[in-house]
């Protein structure tokens, strides 16, 4: 009989190495390409309007189409990489995504932008729900926080490329060579996703395909030059993978309900803040686009930040979300009454410092705090909760923004990030440190 051994005592002892940082470049880039997309639409918002003479409130629909399609990305994909793998959904998003924002400049009128912009979207929301998955079920334990947030960074530096990008081209070439430029990324995407993604052992194992497991399992121990010990690995396999019904069973109830909540609050709050970020900064007579590019920039000692408090000796998941969520509340409510435009400037890019490393904390524990048969469908499931608040959020913040009351504006969102603040204190579930469930 051999020694039985969990999966995270293996990826233990196969270490850190080569393998691992050909999966963070894969996923790393990934959601650089993700989020360069993503965050282009809030510099659109002018140049749209006035090449097909959008109205006010007409505009707003645009946004939320593009929610409804990282709903249906994020939910479909999700949901099909926990029932057949992770690679093949993998690449059908970098596909998606890569392909319409490839088509999206060249577009001449604003219904057939808004459909093309959806369709992006739906790979985006397919593929932001697959890069912590991805990389999560290859790392050692003590590796997993600061791997996972070094996603969130890769795509935080997405968006300061989306931003730099629109100070440079937008008011000189215009939106439609912004938009080529932006794009660039998602179309290196492809190669690289073709040349680096390898299937999960994790869903291998939990699938029944043990042979295959052990034979990436092995890749993993070549690659970093470590020896893969004859063990018998302990890792029951699952019929019932990809249910989203599970994340209501009585053991995962509290923990769905509770990240769910606050998740919902993040999106709303970190949306109904940004969308319309360039035009309340041009209403209090900031620079929108040099500003905005300032105030991307400063999400990256932020998310510095995160990565060095996340681990288990530091302050962890469930306390490092406490402190951004608070801190991003006070900041706001600050960049609400502060006149003076330059400390105006840096309560604005304090807010960002915190409140964008919350989406890295959240994914890294609502990734590890579900076992493997249900992990990207809860991701999935997580995709509807970003999603959401862009069906109501860009009507809401236009109607606060236009409403003449320029406080309003940065309070209304602040309010958000109080109550979940409140809410992180019904989080029990710390999971830096802990081994993840296969089942």
């Amino acid at each position: 009989m051999l020694p039985s051994e969990n999966l995270d005592d293996v990826f233990s002892s196969i270490k850190f190495g080569r393998f691992h940082i050909k999966m963070m470049i894969l996923t790393c880039h990934g959601y650089f390409a993700v989020c360069s997309e993503m965050m282009l639409i809030i510099f659109l918002t002018d140049p749209l309007k006035k090449e097909w003479n959008v109205p006010n409130m007409v505009y707003p629909w645009f946004l939320a189409c593009g929610g409804v399609g990282g709903i249906l990305g994020g939910v479909v994909i999700g949901i099909v990489s926990d029932k057949y793998g992770r690679r093949i959904p993998f690449l059908i998003s970098v596909f998606i995504l890569a392909v319409f924002a490839g088509i999206a400049p060249f577009v001449n009128s604003f219904p057939l932008f808004v459909f093309v912009r959806t369709l992006i979207s739906v790979g985006e929301g397919g593929l932001g729900a697959l890069v912590y998955v991805q990389l999560l079920e290859f790392l050692p334990r003590k590796n997993r926080g600061s791997c996972l947030v070094t996603i969130t960074l890769s795509g935080t530096m997405g968006a300061v490329y989306a931003s730099a990008m629109a100070w440079w081209l937008l008011s000189q070439y215009g939106w439609r060579v912004f938009m080529g430029a932006c794009a660039i990324p998602t179309v290196i995407q492809i190669p690289v996703s073709l040349a680096l993604i390898k299937e999960s052992p994790r869903f291998l194992f939990v699938s029944g395909r043990k042979e295959a497991g052990i034979a990436v399992l092995k890749e993993m121990a070549r690659q970093n030059k470590t020896q893969l010990h004859t063990v018998d690995i302990d890792c029951p396999t699952s019929e019932n993978r990809g249910r989203m019904c599970d994340l209501l069973k009585p053991a995962l109830r509290g923990r769905t309900l509770v990240i769910s909540a606050i998740w919902l609050l993040q999106c709303i709050g970190y949306w109904g803040v940004t969308l319309f970020l360039p035009e309340y900064m041009h209403s209090v007579g900031m620079d929108p686009y040099l500003n905005t590019f300032s105030v991307f920039l400063a999400q990256i000692p932020g998310m510095f930040f995160a990565i060095i408090n996340i681990e288990t000796h530091m302050l962890g998941r469930i306390r490092c979300l406490r402190v951004f969520s608070f801190f991003t509340c006070l900041s706001l409510v600050l960049f609400a009454f502060i006149d003076d435009v330059a400390v105006k400037t840096v309560t604005v890019m304090v807010c960002y410092f915190f409140m964008v490393p919350v989406f890295s904390i959240l994914n890294t524990l609502t990734a590890e705090m579900y076992p493997t048969e249900i992990r990207t469908t809860a991701l999935a499931f997580v995709s509807v909760l970003i999603g959401l608040p862009s069906l109501f959020t860009p009507f809401l913040s236009a109607g606060v923004l236009f409403s003449g009351v320029l406080w309003l504006y940065p309070l209304v969102w602040s309010a958000c990030f109080l109550v979940q603040t409140f809410l992180t204190f019904f989080l029990y579930w710390e999971t830096a440190g802990k081994k993840l469930d296969n089942h």
